[in-house]
């Protein structure tokens, strides 16, 4: 019971949408017809996870801009099913795609940003290697660093760049002020969705065999089993699963997916000070 009203229990699990009294009840008989009843409370808080989790920039500014005659930038609401998107290009070989020719700021402070291990870029192009984000071009004191995909052969996919913290960190008060690049040896679109840090979590598929469309597939959505080598009290354990960046429902551990393309299991955790713990695996199916 939820504040009085009864929530639905599917094959021992429920889902609590609301904040409020939360009342596990439990009764029975026995063979003498004699009742027996049991009960404890919990109260359902808040969510400790939401979009500003770990957020870095979202890119939902909404506003498309065009340095000179070499690339530009321009915010798309939709693209390849994901929302809120800011599209990148260059038009000549050997250029600097634009980021922003302002501030690339993080929605926290520094501190916050420090405590995880990673920031993470969410991104769509053709690219087929690592990249590298530089700023301060225009002063010709260019610095940055690279940024790396955690799944290979992710091209004409969204997917997760990666970058240590350290790394980022090094540049961070410049990227705080100046105009950021990503270079590209030829004419290049890029689209990025967002990015977040994250504290990595240690996750390890217990996929075996091959995965096709229309195959049903079963996965571990224990997730408390998945992260408990975290080192920390872990809250709000989820698994999310992608193909093609839609979400697919995973019912009792399973689910099928229905077209080909790239399939990734995301586990995320929050603790007591609202890091983002992470874990990703991913596989292409045909």
């Amino acid at each position: 019971m939820l504040d009085n009203e009864e929530i639905q229990v599917v094959n021992g699990k429920f889902t609590v949408d609301k904040t409020g009294c939360l009342e596990i009840i439990y009764t029975g008989i026995d063979d003498e017809e004699r009742n027996y009843f049991g009960f404890y409370s919990l109260i359902a808080k808040e969510s400790l996870i939401d979009e500003t989790t770990g957020l870095y920039n979202d890119f939902s500014d909404s506003y498309s801009e065009v340095v000179g005659t070499k690339s530009g930038r321009e915010w798309l609401s939709e693209f390849e099913n994901a929302t809120g998107v800011s599209k990148f290009y260059s038009t000549v070989n050997d250029a600097f795609v634009l980021i922003s020719s302002n501030a690339v700021s993080g929605y926290w402070d520094k501190d916050y940003y420090l405590a995880h291990d990673k920031m993470v870029f969410r991104i769509y192009t053709d690219i087929s290697q690592d990249m590298i984000l530089q700023n301060d071009y225009g002063d010709n004191y260019l610095t940055g660093f690279t940024v790396s995909r955690d799944t290979e052969k992710a091209v004409g996919y969204w997917t997760d760049y990666e970058v240590p913290m350290s790394e980022f960190m090094n540049i961070w008060d410049r990227l705080q002020k100046r105009t950021s690049y990503v270079y590209c040896s030829q004419i290049r679109t890029i689209y990025i969705d967002s990015i977040y840090a994250v504290k990595t979590l240690n996750v390890v598929s217990n996929i075996s065999g091959e995965i096709h469309a229309g195959s049903q597939v079963s996965v571990d959505d224990n997730i408390s089993t998945v992260v408990a080598n975290a080192g920390v009290e872990l809250y709000e354990l989820n698994l999310k699963v992608l193909l093609n960046n839609k979400e697919i429902p995973v019912v009792d551990g399973k689910f099928t997916p229905d077209e080909s393309g790239l399939l990734e299991f995301i586990y995320t955790a929050t603790d007591d000070n609202g890091l983002l713990y992470r874990g990703r695996y991913a596989y292409f199916i045909n």
